[in-house]
């Protein structure tokens, strides 16, 4: 089974196990799967606010916040494909993005880089590259 397959069937697994809201120790993340690209495509568009992120080179299971980090981040992605970047409220970043699938799973491109078993839905929009890099990241929608 290929290492996409098996975060996203953890990650089922433990938000399945999950008793209203229960954090298992603050570090499953509940990544929505995605139907089709179009439907990605469309939900994506807006602005999200960083929820927090679980993991690094050194502890897959460390959490972090804004609260724990001591700063804030959010993206803007705009339907002509680009997104902009923000740290603590200021705009450091605008490239591209696109959403495309390979060997059957959804990428969330962003400038150059490719972000792994990604998920986006009305509410929340994540990624879990901790088979690559350590890091999982969650966004909330703001409206």
């Amino acid at each position: 089974m290929k290492p996409r397959a098996i975060v996203l069937a953890s990650m089922i697994l433990m938000l399945s196990c999950s008793d209203s809201g229960t954090d298992l120790g603050g570090w499953y993340m509940p990544i929505p799967e995605i139907s089709s690209l179009p439907v990605a495509n469309e939900l994506i568009i807006g602005h999200w606010e960083w929820l927090k992120s679980v993991g690094n080179s050194f502890d897959p299971l460390v959490v972090r916040t804004p609260e724990s980090a001591g700063y804030t981040s959010h993206m803007v992605f705009h339907p002509n494909g680009t997104v902009d970047l923000y740290f603590n409220n200021q705009l450091v970043n605008s490239t591209t993005f696109a959403i495309k699938r390979q060997d059957g799973y959804p990428y969330l491109h962003i400038g150059t880089y490719q972000h792994d078993a990604f998920g986006v839905s009305r509410e929340l929009l994540g990624w879990d590259d901790r088979p690559r890099d350590g890091i999982a990241e969650l966004y909330l929608r703001q409206q």
